[in-house]
């Protein structure tokens, strides 16, 4: 149905199928550069096509600046604002996880005396678990069966939380994390849910989220968030 839409429009009116043309380009290159490229293959996917959208983008409002259609470079300006919005560049959530790789070292924790490295989803969960802990929260680890999607459940003066934990080595967690822990959300009457992982979000992850208001977290950012959560209940205050 969309395609026959697409179709009429470029038959009946081709400037404004042109100006969807551009919003659709820009958003899906601000998308594709929100993950990090692993390999030749996703270097031409998330990188290369992205900037040449950018240059062909840049090229068409250079273009009406010069012609000095006005009109025409401020209504390709404010779609493209608009495609940088739903393509995430003003959204931190989207922006934060740039700078997380595959590459990056494997986390450790202390189990009794020992010091042990991450490497099963049980691990991590103990050391998401650990790192909540450190911030002076309650926490407790659901049962390994029937947690109904959270992984840990956090809880201090008042506020409470239900948090996914996702260790991962070469894939991205997509939204079917977002979608369990919204559910958990309301089976355990928690006032927020937050996914949090090692690994990257896909970009249908992070559209979830955004409708849903799960927070998608790397574990380095959840000391932070545990913060914002106190602040925003004027129960911490900065000073």
């Amino acid at each position: 149905m969309r395609v026959i839409i697409f179709l009429l429009i470029l038959i009946f009116s081709p400037g404004l199928f042109f100006l969807i043309a551009f919003f659709y380009g820009v958003r899906y290159a601000f998308r594709k550069l929100s993950v990090v490229p692993r390999g030749s293959v996703d270097t031409l996917k998330y990188r290369i096509l992205p900037w040449m959208i950018f240059f062909i983008a840049g090229f068409v409002i250079f273009e009406s600046i010069s012609e000095g259609n006005v009109e025409v470079f401020i209504i390709f300006l404010i779609t493209a604002l608009i495609a940088a919005y739903q393509g995430g560049f003003f959204t931190n959530r989207l922006r934060s996880h740039r700078r997380f790789n595959y590459n990056a070292p494997l986390p450790s924790f202390r189990s009794g005396a020992a010091a042990t490295t991450v490497s099963t989803g049980l691990d991590y969960e103990i050391f998401v678990k650990q790192i909540i802990l450190q911030q002076g929260w309650d926490v407790i680890m659901t049962a390994q069966s029937g947690d109904q999607g959270a992984d840990l459940i956090a809880e201090r003066d008042g506020l409470s939380l239900a948090i996914q934990c996702k260790w991962l080595s070469q894939s991205r967690v997509g939204n079917t994390a977002v979608q369990e822990i919204f559910t958990a959300q309301a089976y355990y009457n928690c006032m927020y849910a937050c996914v949090v992982t090692n690994a990257e979000y896909t970009n249908p992850a992070v559209d979830l989220a955004d409708r849903t208001g799960v927070a998608l977290l790397h574990h380095e950012e959840l000391p932070v968030f545990l913060k914002q959560m106190r602040l925003e209940h004027g129960i911490e205050y900065v000073g």
